[in-house]
């Protein structure tokens, strides 16, 4: 087995173990998968910055995709959930402050980033729909976390 399977292979377990880990345990995944984006393969780096943008897009619990969860009910699970996206935000800043280490990855990190700003955006535009009786501004604290 090569260097970069190892790579794969450990991406591929820290990412299936981010979401059920206990929070010090998904402190220092999101922590350590930064070092391995900035290492691994493209695929990796993609696999990635995907399941960042993933969590942080399930963050809110008031988005339509989120609400499909039996977590929605549980108060507790979603507090531990929130904790893992401020550590996902966290991660993603490192990763955007130290991508200069591979520039061949800035259009990749950037359209992912885009895409989840679309995202929010359009979360953002469906709860104003749905709520339209609220300021936007209470919108944008909610799904922007």
């Amino acid at each position: 087995m090569n260097i970069l399977q190892v790579t794969r292979l450990t991406t591929s377990m820290l990412l299936q173990r981010l979401p059920s880990a206990e929070p010090t345990v998904e402190a220092a995944i999101a922590y350590n998968l930064v070092d391995l984006a900035l290492t691994a393969p493209r695929s990796s780096f993609c696999d990635i910055i995907k399941a960042f943008s993933a969590i942080n897009r399930s963050a809110n619990p008031d988005d339509p995709r989120f609400s499909n969860n039996m977590v929605r009910n549980l108060q507790l699970v979603a507090f531990k959930y929130f904790h893992l996206f401020f550590k996902v935000l966290a991660a993603q800043t490192r990763l955007a402050q130290e991508l200069n280490k591979r520039p061949e990855l800035y259009e990749t990190y950037l359209v992912e980033l885009l895409s989840l700003f679309a995202d929010k955006g359009v979360a953002i535009q469906n709860l104003k729909i749905a709520n339209h009786h609220i300021k936007v501004c209470a919108f944008s604290r909610a799904v922007g976390r």
